[in-house]
Order: C-alpha cells, then structure tokens, then sequence
C-alpha cells in the first residue's frame, strides 16, 4: 500500500512543487493520504520513501527508510531537484514483509539492456512468501520478473507481460511506475472483481495531469487548482517528449 508519482517534462524542470510544496504534495500525502480500510479511511504512508531521476542519461536514486522518512536531507534533495523525469515513492508496507531503506521504492535494475527505476502500488499475494524468505519485498520481486521477462521495453511489451500477469497472480494491485532514460511507463491494474471491487477501485488509483511542456501521473492529484483525469483499470501508458511537447500513449491490456 504507497503512494507514488511521476513527471516527464520537455526540459529540466523543479520537481518541488509534486514532493513539497503543492496543498496534497508527495510529502503530505506521508503523513496523511488514502488507504484501503474502510474503517480507517486515511493515514500514514510513511515506511519509507524515495525518489529516481533522470540525470542526463543516467538514472540516481535516493531512499530513506521509516526511521528518517522525509527527513531534512530528504527534503533538501527534493527541493534542489530539477530534471526532465522522476519519479518517487512513499511506502505503507505490507503486513510481514520487511521494513528498512533498502526495501523502499524506487528499486534500480537492467531491462532489456537499459537501467530502470521501478516503484509499485499493491500486494501480490503469489510473491509474498518468497519475499519474505529473501527479507525483500513482493515489489522487488515484481521487477525481478519484468526483468527476466522484457527483451525490449516498450509499450507492447509492457502490455502483453502485464496482461498475463493479471490473469495468473493474485492481488490487490499491480499499479507501477517505471523510469527509463527515454521516460515513463505507469499501469493501473486493480483487482475488480469480487466484494472489495469498490474498495480497491478507490485507493488503487493513478491520475494524470496533461500540459504540453509536462504530464504528472499520481496515486492522489496534489492539488485541486488542475485537472486530473484518472487512469482506466487495465491500462498502460508511455510518456516521453517529443518534438517539444510530452506525448503520452496508451494500451489496454
């Protein structure tokens, strides 16, 4: 259960404006945002968080665990922060699975020749047990698999590894962002079937922000002065600058 976002700009732009300072900011939503309990309807989201960036054609990343969640030089990062693309992550940690920096998002790893930076929104019940064992997490395990499964990143591929993973693993989520030197990928696959379908749908959620110059993909939109259209159920886009503008193409899956 987290909260996550991400934003491809033409050129290098702040990113403090998502992470600190907009009314419903990333670092807002760590201490009060959405979860998926009906009787306990908002909260915390605060065991650990993180962020990746494109930095020329390389991707850095920074992470805290619970004990220094969004401390002063987490802050300090986030407000000299000025890059094409990111994304970043607060981490509500699924019951039994490990809890420390390492185990925060984003995780780095090499899919189909490029590094990535991936962060997830969910729990995959297939995944816990191993996850446990190896002290890591199902997310972690996540990315394992795009990794060994993806031969080349794109749209299609995305699409087509995500639409069998629907259908053979259990879960509440899939959500993700993924960051490559070329831009953004993010999903939305909720579990909707069943009694918790409403649940689900509501806390499960991914919303987009469009301008020419930039488009932020969020969990929860930080502000209420934009429009934010949610992401269908099922659905992967791409967002990547082009001829200067930000495109954003989209699949179902």
């Amino acid at each position: 259960m987290c909260r996550m976002l991400a934003k491809v700009s033409v050129q290098e732009a702040p990113a403090e404006y998502e992470l600190l300072t907009a009314p419903h900011s990333l670092s807002a939503q760590s201490l009060r945002a959405k979860l998926p309990f009906p009787s306990q309807p908002f909260g915390p989201h605060n065991d650990g968080c993180g962020m990746a960036w494109l930095d020329r054609d390389s991707i850095k990343l920074s992470k805290r665990g619970r004990n220094d969640c969004w401390d002063a030089s987490f802050i300090g990062e986030a407000e000299s922060l000025s890059t094409k693309s990111f994304i970043a992550h607060n981490r509500a940690a699924s019951q039994g699975l490990v809890i420390n920096r390492s185990a925060a998002h984003p995780y780095t790893a090499t899919v189909a020749g490029e590094t990535v930076a991936f962060c997830h929104n969910g729990g995959i019940r297939n995944l816990f047990e191993q996850a446990s064992a190896r002290r890591v997490t199902d997310s972690f395990l996540f990315l394992e698999h795009v990794a060994q499964k993806i031969h080349v990143l794109d749209l299609s591929s995305l699409r087509d590894l995500l639409a069998r993973c629907s259908r053979e693993w259990s879960f509440t989520s899939l959500n993700g962002l993924l960051l490559s030197p070329r831009g953004v990928f993010a999903w939305r696959c909720f579990e909707d079937r069943g009694s918790s379908r409403d649940i689900h749908e509501g806390y499960y959620t991914l919303h987009s922000h469009q301008r020419p110059n930039d488009i932020c993909i969020a969990s929860e939109p930080v502000d209420r002065k934009r429009s934010w259209a949610p992401l269908p159920n099922r659905t992967v886009v791409e967002l990547r600058a082009e001829r200067g503008v930000v495109v954003m193409n989209q699949a179902s899956f």
